[in-house]
């Protein structure tokens, strides 16, 4: 008994001796899991934070960047391996802690699980190397060859956040198009996609994007996806085509179809605007009723109106013409009147003799010599004298 207890201290010490080496050994208790390759642990009293060596999972809590594929699927998947107070080996390689003074090591549970290689075999990071801690490397790069065969993780296809899933899904939708529709938005995607991964080879500014980009899943899912695309090249040139006299026509028959709308609105505008006029006639009483047209008749019938009012306006301009004439003739004096012709001289009687001797007849008075008073100036036709003969009248 005592013979097997001194063998098992000298293994251990053997076995403390040969960690030291290779750059030593520690335990300590994990406090918190932070992201997918990155933990706090309390370490000889004090607390930690420990790198996960070899292994690069999707980035969740940086600052300046989002939440990556499968990210919070990797802390996740950390946080369950090593819940809260799990006692935890720490084995370093040649530089122990980096620049931000994190301790950079190989992480073994209890029952001896080396949880940086159970990340990478679960898909849910890409193996790294950063000189001069390389160790583990080769063990997490097998691991991660084995996720990327059994398409788990980062490596599966159907998860859709993954370039793998992306291209893959690329290539069914190219194979399946049909219509025109189709065909031009399965290749420009595909496009697309290329496009994007080209940019991360060229860009890459970490080592989990370039070992993404060089695992043989991926590269096979890429080529795969040229290949189809330069199949389908012609068809979607066609296709293209197709769509864009489609584009046409159906433009032209929307310019159509607006103009038609456009008619019909206008005509409908004019045929209630003549139902608004025709009620609004009908509404005014009848011309007879109110000795006077409507609106309508009195627009019908003008030119009839005009001839009467014309017709009446010179009947009284005859009139008044014929009136000022009549007062004209009634204002000239007459003429004077004709001379009447001396009466025939009355016959004589006989005179009766008298006694005495009778007086001589009076003669008449000879023509005013201008010396009398003449009452008719001018008048030198017959006069009718007054008895007495000292007045006369014309005869």
């Amino acid at each position: 008994m005592h013979k097997n207890l001194s063998g098992a201290i000298g293994i251990a010490l053997l076995s403390s001796l040969i960690l030291t080496a290779c750059g030593g050994e520690d335990t300590a208790t994990v406090t918190r899991v932070i992201d997918g390759d990155t933990i706090e642990v309390n370490y000889r009293g004090n607390d930690a934070t420990v790198r996960l060596l070899n292994i690069d999972t999707s980035e969740t809590k940086h600052p300046n960047k989002q939440v990556e594929c499968m990210g919070p699927e990797a802390t996740e998947f950390l946080t369950e391996l090593l819940p809260e107070g799990s006692k935890v080996t720490l084995e370093f390689d040649e530089e122990k802690t980096d620049k931000y003074d994190r301790l950079l090591a190989g992480v073994f549970t209890e029952d001896s699980t080396f949880v940086n290689e159970e990340i990478a075999r679960n898909g849910f990071g890409n193996a790294i190397k950063i000189a001069p801690n390389e160790k583990f490397y080769p063990q997490i790069l097998a691991a991660q060859e084995e996720a990327t065969r059994n398409q788990v993780g980062l490596f599966d296809p159907e998860v859709s956040c993954s370039l793998q899933a992306q291209m893959k899904q690329a290539n069914e939708q190219l194979e399946k198009a049909t219509s025109p529709e189709e065909t031009v938005a399965a290749y420009e995607a595909a496009q697309e996609l290329l496009s994007e991964i080209e940019n991360l080879s060229s860009s890459a500014d970490s080592d989990y994007v370039e070992n993404l980009i060089d695992s043989a899943t991926f590269v096979m899912l890429k080529e795969r996806l040229e290949d189809r695309v330069a199949v389908k090249k012609g068809k979607y040139r066609a296709a293209k085509s197709e769509l864009a006299d489609r584009e046409a026509e159906a433009k032209r028959q929307a310019e159509e179809k607006k103009k038609a709308e456009e008619k019909k609105k206008a005509e409908e505008s004019k045929a209630k605007k003549e139902e608004e006029k025709k009620k609004a006639d009908a509404s005014q009483p009848a011309a007879a009723d109110k000795g006077q047209n409507t609106p309508a008749e009195a627009g019908g019938n003008s030119a009839a109106q005009d001839q009467a009012a014309q017709a009446e306006a010179d009947r009284i301009a005859a009139e008044e013409a014929a009136r000022q004439q009549g007062q004209s003739q009634q204002n000239i004096p007459a003429p004077p009147p004709a001379p009447a012709a001396p009466p025939a001289p009355a016959p004589q009687p006989e005179p009766v003799r008298a006694p005495n001797p009778a007086p001589e007849p009076t003669q008449a008075p000879a023509p005013d010599s201008g010396q009398g008073q003449n009452p008719y100036p001018g008048y030198t036709g017959p006069r009718c004298y007054a008895p007495g003969g000292k007045t006369w009248t014309p005869c």
